[in-house]
């Protein structure tokens, strides 16, 4: 998956105005059960983010980028937790932005077996 595509113009022009604001941003990698927690980088371009996005593999991502917290911050031993309502990425909208990409299926035997079946179907989706 290219999750680069999941940023839209409007995600782009905030994250441009965040940079004019701030000298860096921290970002939050989490792969659902993956065998580690979650990882924070500091990011200080538009390109370090997609060199970042690019670098995901796994089929199931969850992508937050901080506005106005480091990542020494959220990785201190100190650090005090984030409030709840902080983790739920809602009341702070104008200071975060979360993607995520969960699926409970990634692979399909029908499709394995008879790929042709659905190349219509396939095709047509990805127009």
């Amino acid at each position: 998956m290219k999750y680069t595509e999941l940023f839209t113009p409007h995600h782009i022009a905030e994250l441009v105005d965040w940079f004019a604001e701030k000298p860096e941003l921290c970002v939050e990698i989490y792969i659902p059960y993956g065998a580690g927690s979650e990882e924070y980088f500091t990011i200080r371009s538009l390109a370090e983010l997609k060199s970042l996005i690019l670098s995901i593999t796994s089929q199931q991502v969850q992508i937050t980028i901080w506005k106005n917290h480091s990542q020494s911050e959220l990785e201190s031993e100190e650090a005090q937790p984030l409030p709840e309502e902080m983790k739920t990425r809602y009341k702070y909208v104008n200071e975060v932005m979360h993607f995520s990409v969960t699926k409970n299926r990634n692979r399909t035997e029908s499709y394995v077996n008879h790929p042709d079946r659905y190349a219509k179907f396939v095709e047509e989706w990805n127009a």
